[in-house]
């Protein structure tokens, strides 16, 4: 995945998590299950600038 990609897909799980939470609540697990997403690909950008390799 490229970082545009990766950028994409960070874009498209914050929208359904803002949205999700406006829904059913910042506690929902669907919205902390988006969130954990975002997570995984915010660090995913990180180690890419820092050369490492990620699984």
């Amino acid at each position: 995945m490229n970082k545009e990609n990766v950028y994409a897909q960070i874009e498209l799980f914050r929208h359904r998590m803002i949205s999700t939470a406006i829904e059913r609540g910042f506690l929902d697990p669907t919205v902390l299950e988006y969130s954990r997403q975002i997570d995984y690909l915010h660090n995913v950008l990180i180690r890419r600038s820092q050369g490492q390799t990620v699984n």
